[in-house]
């Protein structure tokens, strides 16, 4: 009995390494949770530079850009000719955070830098493994798998000859 103890508590504290591992991987938000007022334009541009092809943002899908550079116009708006956001009304202090958290939740969902990890089985193994790969990598792992399987359907179609 006392080895099942012990194998169980070894098991969780690798467990728990994992997890303190997995969570030191995440990347920060875009907009950090505190900032400057007199920060933000540079914040916003640092975000539009990113979401450019090659950027860490630059899966955000098409769909969802104009929800981000609407937030991003409405902070702006709002923080206009503050100093510290301390400055501005509660109700729009209100807007601003609502705006934030909008804007770091979509570029947080496809950024590149963010680890996603998968349960996968192992070929010739009944135990499932993890295995985990920003999502960069995995993008571009699907886009190969695509491009494979178009060029392999191209070459593997009969063509037809027969002129009509």
């Amino acid at each position: 009995m006392k080895i099942t103890y012990t194998l169980l508590f070894a098991i969780g504290l690798t467990l728990a390494g994992s997890a303190d591992a997995f969570m030191a991987k995440q990347p920060s938000p875009a907009i950090p949770k505190q900032f400057a007022a007199t920060e933000f334009d540079i914040i916003a541009k640092s975000i539009r530079i990113q979401m450019e092809p090659g950027g860490r943002f630059a899966y955000v899908p098409k769909i969802d850009r104009p929800a981000i550079e609407d937030n991003l116009k409405e902070m702006s708006r709002l923080l206009d000719g503050v100093e510290v956001i301390e400055e501005l009304a509660h109700v729009d202090r209100i807007r601003l955070f609502n705006a934030q958290e909008k804007v770091n939740g979509l570029l947080l969902q496809h950024d590149g830098d963010r680890l996603v990890c998968e349960k996968t089985k192992v070929t010739g193994s009944h135990r499932p493994r993890t295995v985990c790969m920003t999502y960069n990598e995995k993008r571009a792992a699907r886009e190969t798998v695509d491009r494979m399987i178009n060029n392999m359907q191209r070459t593997s179609m009969p063509q037809d000859r027969s002129g009509g």
